[in-house]
């Protein structure tokens, strides 16, 4: 491993970085681009994000603070490197076309949660959710796009919403997507796995929808 000193809350640590990505695997002089310490129970933890000088993509290894370091020149090991192939969850070309910050939005949220960052992937979700409702309004009303984008997202869905069996489910996905986003819990019984499944059953259709329309504007009777 290649070591690097690094500097934090006035004390000077020398920290061993992963020479190999965990995304292209290439071997690398990974750059430092910030770190930070949290403490865990009783443990002082330091996690420094890099950046890979090859593929330019973000990763993040931790190290533990142990008391006796200061004996032994500060060296910290990395006991946890985070970041890598994750699986990505794919869309149809229609729900690409209309919302490609969906598209990346949602994948950022489920790329964290396979690394474990449960307690904030729902408002990702739930930000995803919300550039899908307005983009597929704005799609379709042009017309109105200033006036959507400011608007809430109950609202959208209830004056944008394709039918009315449709805005029944979107709202109830915006219901439970804003539990993750605010401090109090409305619906205690819903977990986030309710979330995913909603916004699955909203893009499924959003999607048959968009079909739809494009059907009818595309096949002219003869």
């Amino acid at each position: 491993m290649v070591k690097n000193k690094i500097k934090i809350k006035g004390q000077e640590f020398i920290v061993s970085k992963p020479t190999t990505c965990p995304y292209c695997d290439k071997g690398i002089d990974a750059i430092i681009v910030k770190k930070f310490t949290y403490r865990f129970y009783d443990m002082e933890n330091i996690v420094v994000t890099y950046k890979c000088s090859c593929c330019e993509q973000i990763f993040f290894s931790k190290y533990q603070v142990n008391p006796m370091a200061i004996y032994y020149e500060n060296e910290l090991y990395p006991f946890e490197t985070i970041g890598g192939h994750k699986v990505k969850h794919d869309f149809s070309n229609e729900i690409k076309e209309i919302s490609p910050s969906f598209v990346s939005i949602y994948n950022d949220a489920y790329i964290a949660e396979q690394s474990g960052c449960t307690e904030i992937v729902g408002i990702g979700y739930r930000r995803s959710f919300e550039f899908l409702i307005k983009d597929y309004a704005i799609k379709y009303h042009q017309e109105d796009e200033t006036t959507i984008k400011n608007m809430s997202l109950a609202k959208c869905v209830e004056k944008y919403a394709p039918n009315e069996a449709t805005k029944e489910l979107l709202l109830r996905a915006t219901w439970i997507g804003n539990d993750f986003a605010h401090y109090e819990t409305k619906h205690e019984e819903i977990n986030l796995n309710d979330l995913k499944n909603l916004i699955d059953l909203s893009v499924d259709a959003i999607e048959k929808n968009i079909k739809i329309k494009n059907y009818i504007a595309n096949i002219e009777h003869k």
